[in-house]
């Protein structure tokens, strides 16, 4: 995967962004757009640091500041055959700005904005995952896994893992745990 940019004028000057990333697997595959890039990092990388912005049922929104992830894989077999390949995503966050969440450190509205958050991963996730097998690129390296995971099964696999890699059905499971909150609201009240 390419790092892609583009440029954008604000205020009257060009400035580049980052846009996603070009996928060149045995040549040209398609385009990861900006909202499945964090997906891509999450799976191939450790993104510390990106922003979760989330809103909730009511239109409140809070930024969540990614702090630590955690990925692991593993594969399904029966009877020999490669039936599912479980993902789970650990992630560990800190509310960066609960501006329209003033009770973020009620108990309730955490649990919710976990979920939150958690539903916006499992779907940059997931929707980069189904572009991979869609495109038939396992540019994300989870052949890798299997291979270390089980040596003996990746030789007897490896010469139709792209085949079986585009069919095989692939769950993702995405847990968040909120580490610190910031109460920045009440800031200079007494």
């Amino acid at each position: 995967a390419v790092p892609t940019v583009k440029i954008v004028e604000e205020d009257d000057k060009k400035k580049i962004v980052p846009e996603g990333y070009a996928i060149l697997d045995g040549g040209f595959k398609g385009y990861i757009e900006a909202d499945l890039a964090r997906g891509y990092n999450l799976l191939t990388k450790k993104p510390a640091g990106s922003m979760i912005n989330i809103q909730t049922e009511e239109g409140r929104s809070a930024s969540m500041l990614l702090e630590n992830s955690t990925i692991e894989s593993s594969f399904v077999f029966e009877n020999g055959r490669l039936i599912n390949i479980n993902i789970n995503v650990r992630l560990e966050t800190d509310v960066f700005d609960a501006g329209k969440l003033p009770d973020i450190k009620k108990e309730k509205v955490m649990r919710e904005a976990e979920a939150k958050q958690s539903d916006v991963i499992y779907k940059e996730v997931k929707g980069v995952i189904d572009f991979a097998q869609e495109c038939g690129s396992d540019f994300l390296e989870i052949g890798k896994h299997l291979c270390l995971q089980h040596p003996y099964r990746w030789a007897e696999v490896e010469d139709d893992w792209p085949d079986i890699f585009k069919e095989v059905n692939v769950n993702v499971e995405v847990n968040t745990k909120t580490q610190h909150t910031f109460d920045m609201i009440s800031l200079g009240k007494k």
